[in-house]
């Protein structure tokens, strides 16, 4: 469905506004810092979008739900976009004021209802959009969740608690006058390091570092990029890396082409959306292509990031006139493919786990009973 074609425009959606909008002043213009967390932003976009259909002006619906929040920086986020509502602002310069709150689709996509009229069915939109996108991403995070913390639980463990239980053996070990095998002395050369200060100081010194300078590091996309094709590259991992892109890009432009949107305009956004900087990056020669007049699916391919089938489909759409639905089923379609890949690489990911964690016991069973072994035998 294109809002534009069977929305009729439900003038209760305006904001309610004095005969002479006050002139905005430098603290309602001021850039806010205050960020929700994802769920409540979440379910903020549905209430409001219910609100608005129901004929409650934008100002008091946001009044409203500032009262009803329970996450504080949402609630301090309503009660300024309310007065700023109050005072002239439309809807989407008051969020433009919280960058950190609201993203660029979602400015896009408001500023896009409020010159059409179709405020209310674009926030309609916009939040199931956000619901989907939330259990999206909630799937992967629970799927990856489980495993790599028992990695991470297994490996605290095996470096903390070795170097302090089996000192006293190891103790034994030295004071028998054996000759303890190679694994024995390398195990106890690192269980000695790990007891060692420099051990925490190094430590510290790299959880300072990172701390300070990984976030600066991150910012520079070719080193964004480095990490994306590491990520691709591991089994299992890389398939799902590259489904969630194509899901999330396919569902940011189906609902952008959905509200009105010139897909040229929507191009640059769905990318960022996927968080995904070799698409990011990539993406710049398809809005090229497509705007010397060449095919939608044509700018696509011409990335080198898309799979056929994709391109397949999105051809179809343009020809049928039906993009923005057949987008939406693209995205349904990897997001069954996200599903799918996660199962397969937590399938792979749990025996290795139980490997590493067999591996690590191992060597230190062999490296303790070896030399005691010996010890009694000598003293026989």
């Amino acid at each position: 469905m294109t809002l534009i074609l069977t929305s009729t425009k439900v003038s209760q959606t305006s904001s309610r506004r004095p005969a002479t909008p006050a002139r905005p002043n430098q603290r309602l213009s001021q850039i806010e810092q205050t960020r929700p967390k994802a769920e409540s932003k979440t379910v903020f976009l549905r209430s409001l979008s219910t609100m608005v259909l129901a004929g409650v002006t934008v100002d008091r619906s946001l009044d409203y739900l500032a009262d009803q929040a329970d996450d504080p920086a949402l609630s301090e986020v309503c009660r300024g976009m309310a007065q700023r509502v109050q005072n002239g602002f439309p809807l989407s310069a008051a969020m433009a004021c919280y960058p950190r709150a609201f993203s660029k689709l979602q400015l896009r996509l408001v500023q896009m209802g409020e010159k059409t009229g179709l405020l209310d069915q674009v926030l309609l939109e916009l939040s199931r959009y956000e619901e989907k996108e939330r259990a999206l991403v909630l799937k992967v995070k629970s799927a990856l969740g489980y495993p790599f913390f028992i990695f991470v639980i297994a490996t605290i463990m095996m470096i903390t608690i070795p170097p302090y239980i089996m000192k006293g053996m190891f103790e034994l070990i030295q004071g028998s006058g054996v000759e303890p095998p190679l694994i024995t002395v390398v195990v106890m050369k690192v269980t000695t390091f790990l007891r060692s200060p420099l051990f925490y100081g190094l430590s510290i010194a790299v959880g300072v570092l990172g701390w300070f300078f990984l976030p600066s590091w991150w910012r520079h996309r070719e080193n964004q990029k480095v990490v994306a094709r590491l990520v691709e590259r591991v089994p299992g991992l890389g398939s799902v890396y590259r489904a969630l892109a194509y899901a999330r890009f396919s569902r940011a432009l189906s609902v952008q082409i959905e509200c009105g949107m010139n897909p040229l305009n929507s191009l640059t956004i769905s990318a960022e959306v996927t968080d995904n900087p070799l698409l990011i990056d990539s993406i710049k020669g398809a809005t090229d292509t497509l705007s010397q007049g060449d095919s939608f699916a044509t700018s696509l391919e011409s990335t080198g990031f898309f799979p056929k089938l994709m391109l397949n489909m999105v051809q179809a759409g343009e020809e049928s006139a039906s993009l923005g639905s057949l987008l939406q089923k693209a995205a349904e379609m990897y997001e069954a493919e996200v599903d799918h890949s996660l199962d397969i690489f937590t399938a792979m990911l749990e025996p290795a786990i139980m490997a590493f964690i067999g591996a690590m016991v191992g060597t230190l069973v062999l490296a303790t009973m070896l030399p005691m072994s010996q010890v009694i035998e000598n003293m026989h």
